[in-house]
């Protein structure tokens, strides 16, 4: 039988590694409510914060490589 992965194990190769907010919030050293704040200004087309995807109203996830790249591009 096979089994799905677990939280924690390595990603899936072509699969996008996604973060929930206090995860995303760490690796960029902001604090998840400020992460979340950013993403509802994106929801109303403000250009603040990185990507995120939206999984229901309240549910939003970060792709892990989406964080790094945006983070590269505003620390230059």
């Amino acid at each position: 039988m096979m089994r799905g992965k677990s939280v924690g194990e390595e990603p899936i190769p072509g699969f996008p590694h996604l973060l929930d907010a206090q995860s995303a919030a760490d690796l960029l050293g902001v604090s998840a409510a400020t992460l979340n704040r950013w993403a509802a200004l994106r929801d109303q087309g403000a250009d603040v914060g990185p990507p995120c995807y939206a999984l229901s109203e309240r549910v939003r996830r970060w792709d892990a490589d989406e964080l790094c790249k945006w983070l590269r591009q505003v620390r230059r």
